[in-house]
């Protein structure tokens, strides 16, 4: 008897478990998928938007995330670090600062170049991290100056028949004289992917004519800075170092 019903037992179907199997990531899943959809995500929702609706849209657990990024804000870091630090070809100084060729030309082709590298995703990633108090601005001063700003200042002296930055230091007034032409151009990427004004996909045209206006009288008003510095915050050194403005 006590066999009969062991083996009666042993055929017994086992009850089919309830418990929900574990779900796996996707295939692909990886540091660099979540910062590819993390970029598009605070994008689109901000710096203030929890990661387990990240999670969610990657198909994930929010456990998995935390796996790759301690923390939320190492994951944010990475995304500025993806938009701020882009490639960048040390060339284009070269040319800007090569006075063979017209400024005309090459100050347009410098900002063409700029212009046409930015992305939705970058633009509205500014703006975000701006209203998040992210503080995106003060990580992006350095390469401001250092890749833009410092490099047309010292091609409008060549123009002007000035001193070169590294003889005579940059005063606040002629940073803002370039931030009139860089200001305009970056505006102009906040009505395209922000405000959806109709602008064409290459701005190239628009941005030759911005360069254009900006140069009529840029090189005349950098003559009369030096001929008589203003006084108060427009004539105050931005740095220590006389080649590298930092507000």
């Amino acid at each position: 008897m006590r066999a009969e019903a062991r083996i009666k037992r042993l055929a017994k179907p086992k009850p089919v478990s309830k418990k929900t199997p574990r779900k796996r990531a996707p295939r692909g899943t990886g540091e660099q998928r979540i910062v590819d959809a993390a970029t598009d995500f605070f994008a689109e929702h901000g710096f203030r938007a929890p990661t387990r609706e990240l999670a969610k849209k990657l198909g994930v657990t929010q456990a998995l995330l935390y796996r790759y990024f301690k923390t939320k804000q190492v994951l944010i870091d990475r995304v500025f670090e993806g938009i701020v630090s882009q490639k960048w070809d040390e060339t284009e100084v070269e040319r800007l600062l090569d006075t063979s060729t017209p400024l005309l030309d090459r100050l347009t082709k410098f900002y063409q170049e700029i212009v046409g590298r930015r992305s939705k995703q970058g633009v509205r990633l500014f703006m975000r991290a701006g209203l998040d108090d992210q503080q995106l601005a003060a990580r992006y001063t350095y390469p401001l100056n250092e890749r833009v700003l410092m490099p047309v200042i010292t091609a409008l002296r060549q123009e002007a028949g000035l001193a070169p930055p590294a003889e005579k230091p940059v005063l606040r007034a002629e940073r803002e004289l370039v931030m009139m032409l860089h200001g305009a151009l970056a505006h102009m990427g906040m009505r395209k992917y922000i405000y959806d004004s109709p602008l064409p996909d290459d701005l190239g045209e628009l941005v030759a004519f911005n360069v254009e206006c900006f140069l009529v009288g840029a090189v005349v008003s950098l003559r009369k800075l030096h001929a008589k510095p203003p006084k108060g915050r427009l004539g105050v050194r931005l740095s220590s170092r006389k080649d590298s403005p930092i507000e």
